[in-house]
C-alpha cells in the first residue's frame, strides 16, 4: 500500500469525526453545545497535523514504537500509570450515571451488614432484587469497608477491572496474532469513549467485560495447552461473570459458534465438559439461594420482559434505532468507522482461524443484543473484538499504524471532553 492509501484512510477518519460533531451540534443533542465549536477546531487541527506530519517524524515514531516493544514490562508500567492517572481523573470529574446511585445503595447493604445484610436487604431494593445477581454489591461493599464509603472508591474499583481487562485483551490478542498487533488492539480499545466512561463508573459493565475476555482467553488456552486445571478455572471465571451480570450468558453462543467453526476446539470436548461443572454447581447454588430469599421469580420475569422488549413494544424498536444511529457510534467513536471497515475487509480476505474467532465474537454479541437489550452499555463485551478487528485492518496498511493510532486516540480524548458532563438534550428516534 502506498502513502496515498494512508492519506485516504486518515482523511476519512478526520471527515467522520468532523461530520459527527457537526451532527451533534445541528441536532442539539448536547446540552452544553458551547463545546462543539472548540472540538471542531481541535479535530480539524489535529487531523491536518497528523495527515501532513513529516515522514521523518513518522519514521522516528515507528522506530520508537518498535524499540518499546522490546521492553514489554516498561510499556505496561507506562500504560498502567497513564490508565490510573487518566482514569482516576475522569472518575473524579465525570457526572454520575443514573444507575450509580442504585449501585451505591446495593453496596451499602454489604458495607453496613456484610453478606447477611445483603441477603436481608435484597428484596428491599427493586433494582437489585428484580434484575441483578449478588457479586458486584459484594465487591463494592468490600471495597467500601477497606477504603471508605465514598462513591469514588467504587469508581476506582471499576478502574482496576478496566486495567485488568486491557491486560487480558493484550494477552488474548497476542495469542491470536502477534505482539505488535496486540499493543495496537489495546490502544484502539482505549480510543473508544464508552470504555473510558464506563471504566470511571460504579456500574457492572466493565467487570463483566473483564470476566468475558478472561473466559475467552482461558478457553483459547484449552485449545493450545489443554489441562483440566485450566478447564476448571475457565468454568469458575464463567460462573463468576454470570454472578456479576446476567448478560455474561452471551458468551455461550459465542463459544458455540467458535465450537462449530473450530475443529481444534471440538477436539477438547472433555475439557469443555469439565469447565461446565463449576457453572452447574455454583449456578445452581445461586438459584436455590435466590428462590429462598424470594427474588428468583421476579428476576426471571424481568429478564424475559427485557429480553423481548424489541419484539413486543414500539419503544423497544425505537430504542434499537436510537442505539444503532447515535449511541453505539458515539460509544465506539464515529471516527473509528473507516478503521472498522478496513479491518472487516482484511479479515474477509484472509479468513484465518483467528479472524473467524474475532468475527464470531463480535457478530454474535452484537446481533444477540440488537434483538434483545440494545442499550449501548451492554455491547461493551464485544468492544475488544472490534479493537482486534481494527488492529488487524492496519496490517493491510502497516505504514498507517502510527498515524492512525495517534489520530484515533486524539479524537477519543476530544470525545471524552464532550462526554465528561454529558446530558442528552435531544434524540433522533426516542420521544
Amino acid at each position: 500500500m502506498t502513502n496515498t492509501h494512508t492519506g485516504l484512510l486518515l482523511g476519512a477518519i478526520m471527515v467522520f469525526q468532523l461530520l459527527w460533531l457537526a451532527l451533534v451540534w445541528l441536532t442539539g443533542a448536547a446540552a452544553d453545545s458551547a463545546k462543539i465549536p472548540w472540538l471542531l477546531l481541535y479535530s480539524l487541527a489535529v487531523g491536518l497535523w497528523v495527515i501532513f506530519m513529516p515522514e521523518r517524524l513518522a519514521s522516528r515514531l515507528r522506530e520508537w514504537g518498535r524499540d518499546l516493544l522490546q521492553h514489554e514490562r516498561g510499556v505496561w508500567l507506562a500504560l498502567g500509570l497513564i490508565g490510573v492517572g487518566a482514569g482516576g481523573f475522569y472518575a473524579w470529574r465525570q457526572i454520575p450515571w443514573s444507575d450509580e446511585t442504585l449501585s451505591l445503595q446495593a453496596a451499602r447493604l454489604v458495607f453496613e451488614g456484610g453478606l447477611s445484610g445483603l441477603l436481608e436487604g435484597y428484596r428491599q431494593l427493586p433494582w437489585l432484587a428484580q434484575q441483578h445477581p449478588p457479586l458486584l454489591p459484594v465487591i463494592h461493599g468490600t471495597a467500601m469497608r477497606l477504603f471508605g464509603a465514598d462513591p469514588l472508591v467504587l469508581r476506582l474499583a471499576t478502574l482496576l477491572f478496566a486495567l485488568a481487562t486491557v491486560l487480558v485483551v493484550y494477552l488474548l490478542s497476542r495469542e491470536l496474532y502477534d505482539r505488535p498487533g496486540a499493543f495496537t488492539a489495546v490502544l484502539f480499545l482505549w480510543s473508544f469513549p464508552l470504555f473510558w466512561r464506563l471504566s470511571a463508573t460504579s456500574l457492572s459493565d466493565v467487570p463483566l467485560t473483564f470476566f468475558f475476555c478472561l473466559a475467552l482467553l482461558l478457553v483459547l488456552g484449552l485449545v493450545n495447552r489443554p489441562s483440566y486445571q485450566r478447564a476448571l478455572l475457565a468454568g469458575f471465571v464463567l460462573v463468576t461473570g454470570l454472578l456479576v451480570k446476567y448478560t455474561m450468558a452471551l458468551i455461550f453462543p459465542v463459544l458455540l459458534g467458535w465450537y462449530l467453526a473450530s475443529p481444534a476446539l471440538r477436539d477438547r470436548k472433555r475439557y469443555l465438559a469439565v469447565a461446565l461443572s463449576p457453572i452447574a454447581v455454583i449456578g445452581a447454588g445461586w438459584l436455590i439461594l435466590a428462590a429462598y430469599i424470594g427474588v428468583l421469580g421476579g428476576q426471571v420475569r424481568t429478564l424475559v420482559e427485557f429480553g423481548t422488549v424489541v419484539f413486543r413494544t414500539d419503544i423497544g424498536r425505537q430504542f434499537l434505532l436510537e442505539s444503532l444511529a447515535t449511541r453505539l457510534p458515539a460509544a465506539l467513536g464515529v471516527y473509528n468507522f473507516p478503521l472498522m471497515v478496513l479491518g472487516a475487509g482484511c479479515c474477509l480476505r484472509r479468513k484465518s482461524p483467528s479472524d473467524r474467532f474475532v468475527a464470531i465474537w463480535g457478530i454474535v454479541v452484537f446481533l444477540a443484543l440488537m434483538i434483545t437489550l440494545p442499550d449501548h452499555r451492554y455491547f461493551l463485551p464485544a468492544f475488544p473484538a472490534v479493537a482486534l478487528l481494527m488492529a488487524r485492518g492496519l496490517t493491510c496498511i502497516p505504514r498507517a499504524r502510527i498515524k492512525a493510532l495517534l489520530l484515533s486516540l486524539a479524537y477519543g480524548a476530544g470525545a471524552l471532553y464532550l462526554f465528561v458532563d454529558w446530558q442528552r438534550a435531544a434524540h433522533l428516534f426516542l420521544p
